[in-house]
């Protein structure tokens, strides 16, 4: 169908009927002509600044600047008969015979309009009907516009298009081609003739043009071929002709039920009409477009007229296995229904498709409509069809169906370390299968969740039942050796260090530094709280195994220290903690000893201890100032002092031998053990 031309506004109807068992129902105040295109040319586009001539003139002498009578002809010839004229093809023809000189007066009326005819009229199917002084109410002109012609008029300093005529409303149709505030008129605009008499689009002068050629097509349309009964139809006619129209009405018999015939010309290439008829049946319609040079005739439109609301409703899923990418088909069957809309919701009830199927089977009632959908994400979901017409609609029951296919699982170690790290493809309703195994240094895996912190467990055996892709993440437990405070995979002086200031400084009454894992690790006697006990213990157990390479597991020290009934648990009473470095010392003397068995690797080993003990040094004096604020018992401190000094005893035959171990010792004490002793 061609584009729509003109803005159109009412039109009177006759209806010249044959009988009145199905007459279609015209509302006056809704029959009318179609708003069109406006324009063909618009003079105020930035392209026309690039089109110059300079034969008459150097400055202001382009299509932009002084070409509006150019632009108003051509747009007359695209009102007229729907034909388009070159605006530079025929410009610069105009240029060359004088009639249009761009910065030296523009339009020259009197020689565009004597060869215009001769030139272009055979081609574009126009002829001059007349020209001449005059203004737009002038009958003539009026008569000519109601006939199917069309106008160009000559306002002060420019040209417009009047391109129809309104005889109800004593109204004229302007195509404006340089829109100017000073003129006040629109692209299209429905004035009357007191505006194009006065002002800046006072008309003085006009020129009439007539279509010579007999319109060469015609068609009718309707948005759909089926209606309830008194449901409006938009009828939409187009032709290239502008003058009388006539539409024809015929039931399923091919009789004629009415004959719209319009007495009066049309005002644009297109009309809509709006109708409705009272009863039901099978109708059709055809166009006539007509202008004095003869008539042309559209191809029958048929359309049905029903009377009842849906019935019958139903949606099926004729796909037996849906996948995600794959068209998935429907079935959606009832009568009579002048559209339905398929509708698919997720298992959240989210709608994830809501597609209109409208009139079916060519205007048919509905029998059987099939329609598709091609899944993005697999899933649980529900479809249902609406079949609506005039009188109503109808839904069918929810009916739920799955979708299958592969949803991508990523996995974040965090924190951790993972080799396969790459996302895998697990089939939805499948079970996710071997699941990659992250590293993390003191810490136990402890599985995948479906979050960062909390969230499901996941495992080989758990179905996957996500259809967007998704992220597992790994959840892990710190987990430190015994005595390992620090994490560094040693036992040493820095971890005995540790153990005393985190002891004084929960006797001082404040918080403890360590978290759950590092309280482990300390706790090595396993008593359940951190002491001066397992700091002394994790140097006892260093020197054993670093200094005096007296290797000694923790069962094996503490199995010793029954033995010799040396294993105790101090546990202070009062608010004065004293600090000496003989306490240590004798700790380390007394471990020392039992290293006469290798005296070489001592005095190596203990070298090292020196730098770590004269480093524990600094942190005692610290937690020697904690200390004063405990509320702590010596009493118990003290027995613990005694102990270590028998381990002293002990130790003295082995000095001899170890006299390089003794000097670390003796020259480094390691006061950190003092301070909470």
């Amino acid at each position: 169908m061609k584009m729509k031309r003109l803005i159109g506004g009412l039109l009177a109807a006759a209806l010249l009927c044959n009988t009145a068992s199905a007459l279609p129902q015209f509302k006056p105040d809704m029959l009318h002509a179609s708003a069109a295109d406006g324009r063909l040319y618009n003079q105020w586009d930035e392209q026309w600044k690039n089109v110059v001539f300079t034969k008459y003139s150097k400055g202001g002498n382009s299509l932009y600047t002084s070409a509006c009578g150019m632009f108003s002809f051509c747009n007359a010839i695209y009102a007229l008969n729907s034909r388009k004229v070159d605006v530079v093809e025929f410009s610069t023809w105009a240029v060359e015979i004088g009639a249009l000189r761009p910065g030296a007066g523009g339009t020259y009326r009197d020689i565009l309009y004597k060869h215009v005819e001769e030139k272009w009229g055979e081609e574009f199917g126009f002829t001059i009907a007349a020209q001449g002084l005059g203004t737009v109410r002038d009958q003539m002109f009026i008569d000519h516009l109601k006939n199917g012609g069309v106008a160009v008029l000559y306002v002060p300093g420019h040209f417009i298009a009047v391109t129809g005529y309104d005889e109800l409303y004593q109204t004229y149709q302007v195509i404006e081609s340089a829109v100017s505030g000073t003129r006040g008129l629109q692209p299209v605009s429905w004035v009357n003739a007191d505006k194009l008499t006065s002002g800046g689009t006072n008309g003085t002068w006009y020129v009439l043009l007539s279509n010579t050629k007999a319109p060469d097509h015609a068609e009718a349309a309707i948005p759909r071929t089926l209606y309830g009964v008194g449901e409006e139809i938009d009828l939409t006619v187009d032709s290239n002709t502008r003058n009388q129209y006539r539409v024809r009405f015929y039931d399923d018999q091919e009789q004629e039920i009415a004959d719209l015939g319009l007495d009066q010309t049309a005002r644009s290439s297109t009309q809509h009409f709006i109708c409705s008829l009272s009863y039901a049946g099978d109708y059709s319609c055809v166009f006539d477009g007509s202008n004095p040079n003869g008539t042309v005739k559209s191809e029958p439109v048929k359309f049905r007229i029903y009377d009842q609301k849906p019935s019958g409703a139903s949606a099926k899923l004729l796909t037996d296995y849906c996948e995600t990418g794959k068209p998935s088909r429907f079935r959606v069957a009832g009568s009579p229904a002048a559209g339905y809309t398929l509708n698919i919701a997720d298992a959240d009830g989210k709608t994830v498709l809501e597609q209109y199927v409208p009139d079916m089977l060519d205007g048919e009632t509905l029998k059987s409509s099939e329609t598709e959908w091609t899944p993005e994400f697999p899933g649980e979901y529900t479809y249902t069809a609406t079949l609506a017409n005039f009188f109503g609609d109808v839904t069918t029951k929810a009916v739920p169906f799955t979708v299958y296919g592969d949803v991508e699982v990523r996995f974040d170690a965090n924190g951790g370390t993972l080799d396969a790290a790459e996302p895998v493809a697990v089939p939805y309703a499948g079970r996710y299968g071997t699941l990659p195994v992250p590293v993390r240094d003191n810490h136990r895996f402890d599985g995948w969740f479906t979050a960062a912190e909390g969230g499901e467990p996941v495992t080989a055996e758990t179905v996957m039942d996500k259809s967007l892709p998704h992220t597992l993440y790994a959840h892990w437990t710190k987990v430190l050796e015994t005595g390992d405070i620090n994490g560094d995979h040693k036992v040493n002086v820095m971890d005995a260090q540790i153990a005393v200031i985190d002891y004084v400084t929960q006797m001082s009454g404040q918080e403890t530094t360590l978290d759950a894992a590092e309280l482990k690790a300390a706790d090595v006697n396993g008593d359940g709280k951190l002491s001066v006990d397992d700091a002394q213990n994790i140097l006892i157990y260093y020197v054993r195994n670093s200094v005096a390479s007296d290797a000694v597991t923790w069962e094996e020290l503490f199995a010793e220290q029954a033995a010799a009934g040396t294993a105790t648990t101090p546990t202070v009473t009062t608010t004065t903690m004293p600090v000496t470095t003989t306490t240590v010392t004798t700790a380390v003397t007394t471990s020392t000893a039992k290293a006469t068995t290798s005296t070489t690797k001592a005095t190596t080993s203990a070298t090292k201890a020196t730098t770590s003990t004269t480093k524990a040094t600094t942190s005692t004096t610290k937690a020697a100032t904690s200390a004063t604020k405990a509320t702590t018992s010596t009493t118990k401190a003290t027995t613990s002092t005694t102990k270590a000094t028998a381990l002293t005893t002990k130790a003295a035959t082995a000095e001899t031998t170890v006299s390089a171990a003794s000097a670390v010792t003796t020259t480094a004490p390691v006061t950190t053990t003092a301070a909470a002793s």
